[in-house]
């Protein structure tokens, strides 16, 4: 115990000013781990010169003008196989502004994962009714994919992008 008067802290507090050094420590490790996995999991740009795509912007949005002056409707579905792969078929459905269906496209479809380095997938979608084109797809991981279908007739196109999810 302290005598009467002493400014000397007992020995039981000392122990006080090291429980906020260890706490101020233990936020310092957690903060150095999780940016050691950040950087380390960094892929690098998710888009080849920023810059000048920023700048053709313009060009972008007279593109989609241009589609959306084509009245065409794509609607793709992608249905998982068997539980457990990640098979499964990717189907679309292409019809005109008055709900007709759209015969005759060539439809390529490129599959790329947002979140990791994956090698795009690849498929050409063949027209199996009017206006539905299909194909058999395996994917090498499941998850999130960003689909990018182009649908071509003649002089005309049609983008779409979407993101789609494989079990």
């Amino acid at each position: 115990m302290n005598p009467v008067g002493s400014d000397l802290p007992s020995r039981r507090d000392r122990w006080i000013p090291w429980t906020f050094v260890l706490g101020f420590g233990v936020v310092v490790a957690v903060n150095a781990t999780m940016i050691t996995y950040a950087v380390r999991s960094f892929s690098g740009l998710a888009t080849e010169s920023p810059y000048e795509r920023g700048i053709a912007y313009n060009r972008v949005l007279d593109e989609q003008d241009r589609q959306a002056a084509l009245g065409w409707t794509l609607a793709p579905v992608f249905a998982a196989g068997r539980a457990g792969t990640n098979a499964g078929a990717l189907t679309l459905r292409a019809t005109r502004a008055d709900g007709t269906p759209l015969v005759g496209l060539s439809v390529a479809v490129e599959l790329t994962r947002p979140v990791d380095a994956v090698a795009p997938v690849e498929l050409v979608l063949h027209e199996v009714g009017e206006g539905l084109y299909r194909a058999d797809v395996t994917l090498p991981r499941g998850g999130q994919w960003d689909m990018h279908v182009v649908a071509t007739a003649g002089g005309d196109r049609r983008d779409l992008r979407q993101r789609i999810f494989a079990r």
